[in-house]
């Protein structure tokens, strides 16, 4: 996870999805919480960073990515949708967020 997010600008489409498959699997689940809970931490990490370089409008940008993404893994919990397409929406979130804040 952390190797693809310091890729960024630019996500590796490839390896992106290969974790997304390999975390949407049925016995994948706790490596998907994991997961879940370690980009919230991340995110939360660098909204903090930001703002303490004075860069306000690019932390609540990455914070307001982390709830977005936390609501959209909760929809996909609660509806039982696709848990890949929800970890492809919450990387591609990072990076829209990222590349706004530059």
């Amino acid at each position: 996870m952390l190797a693809m997010l310091s890729r960024r600008p630019g996500l590796d489409a490839l390896a992106l999805h290969g974790f997304a498959d390999k975390l949407a699997r049925a016995d994948a689940k706790e490596a998907y919480r994991t997961m879940e809970e370690l980009l919230a931490q991340h995110l939360s990490r660098e909204a903090a960073s930001a703002a303490q370089a004075g860069q306000r409008g690019a932390a609540a940008r990455l914070a307001r990515a982390r709830d977005e993404i936390g609501e959209e893994f909760a929809r996909a919990d609660g509806l039982n949708l696709d848990r890949k397409q929800a970890i492809l929406g919450a990387f591609f979130a990072i990076e829209r967020a990222a590349a706004a804040a530059r």
